[in-house]
Order: structure tokens, then C-alpha cells, then sequence
């Protein structure tokens, strides 16, 4: 006798589910602390356009994990 497994995820979702997954482990085990504090001491507390310094880094980490081509395309990822 045959017993037939339903799946708990369907393929789609289960991807959506790694990759968010795979990226916030890359970003935490990142320290970007110094980087930041560096980028603060050249700009003062933010840089010119008001960004935090963590979040651009983190941002160009995830462009490069993520395989995006251009920064607007980053903003209409979700």
C-alpha cells in the first residue's frame, strides 16, 4: 500500500521563505558597526541626504546577495 504525502509548502512559497530567511542570516552575522562610525566621522551623525549609515551598507549587501541591478530596482523589491 501506497501513502501519498501532501506537501506543507508549495515550491513558491517555500522560496520566498529561504530567501528571506538567507538574507537576514548573511545581515546578522555582518558587523557593520565600524564601517558606520567611520561613514558618521566623514558626514557627521547622517549622511548628506539624511540616510543612516547602517542601512545603506545593509542595503548594498543585499543588492549584492539578492543579485539586484540598480538601486531603484531595491526599493520596488519587497
Amino acid at each position: 500500500m501506497y501513502i501519498r504525502q501532501l506537501t506543507l509548502f508549495f515550491l513558491q512559497e517555500n522560496h520566498k521563505i529561504s530567501t528571506k530567511t538567507r538574507l537576514e542570516l548573511i545581515l546578522s552575522q555582518i558587523n557593520v558597526s565600524q564601517l558606520a562610525s567611520a561613514m558618521r566621522k566623514t558626514y557627521g551623525s547622517k549622511d548628506p541626504r539624511d540616510y543612516d549609515p547602517e542601512a545603506l551598507i545593509y542595503s548594498l549587501i543585499a543588492m549584492q546577495v539578492e543579485k539586484i541591478q540598480a538601486i531603484k530596482d531595491l526599493v520596488l523589491n519587497p
